[in-house]
């Protein structure tokens, strides 16, 4: 704002590098004089311009300057602290990362226990259930077994009664049956 202030100054000054010399003249000395005491009249505004902005923006650009001061050191302060945090950070990681390896060993050895320990625990379970089904069909086996041994011994008996009734019905005659039936009914009073 002050820079503005003092170009105007100087660009309302006239340039008198461009015109020639001439021979002075009294008016043209009279003229200069005037244009001395134009331009001294012309920093003397400018002073009180200057100075009457100097003692009414003076307050203001100090409390501004004064708060963005302050204002920069709690970001410098944030800033500090940001990193400090940021270089503790990169520190865990970097510690993770370094632990990372042994982690991930510690992992696959975990990892091949459970599988070896799942492998035994399946093979036990199929050794189990093997020995389960066995049983079973041992005793699917022996039922089966009885049931023919029955069939068997029923299907025997069935023939050896029919080849004694055969028998008898050859070889037993009337009177051979009229004393086995004297005989029962004794034994039955008896």
């Amino acid at each position: 704002m002050i820079l503005t202030a003092v170009l105007a100054c100087l660009l309302a000054v006239p340039a008198r590098a461009a015109q020639p010399e001439a021979p002075a003249t009294a008016a043209e000395t009279e003229a200069h004089g005037s244009d001395i005491v134009g331009m001294i009249a012309r920093a003397v505004n400018f002073a009180i311009f200057a100075g009457t902005l100097f003692y009414f923006l003076q307050s203001p650009i100090r409390t501004y300057l004064a708060g963005r001061s302050s204002q920069i050191r709690s970001d410098l302060v944030n800033a500090a602290e940001m990193r400090r945090s940021a270089a503790a950070q990169i520190e865990e990681i970097d510690r993770r990362m370094k632990a990372l390896p042994g982690e991930l060993e510690a992992l696959r050895a975990q990892g091949a226990e459970e599988i070896a320990a799942e492998e035994a625990r399946i093979a036990a379970a199929a050794a189990a259930e093997r020995s389960r089904l066995l049983e079973q069909t041992r005793r699917e086996i022996d039922v089966q077994v009885r049931i023919a041994e029955r069939e068997l011994v029923s299907h025997a008996a069935d023939l050896a009664v029919g080849v004694a009734a055969e028998r008898i019905k050859k070889n037993i005659t009337d009177e051979d049956q009229k004393r086995l039936i004297d005989r029962y009914v004794q034994q039955l009073k008896s």
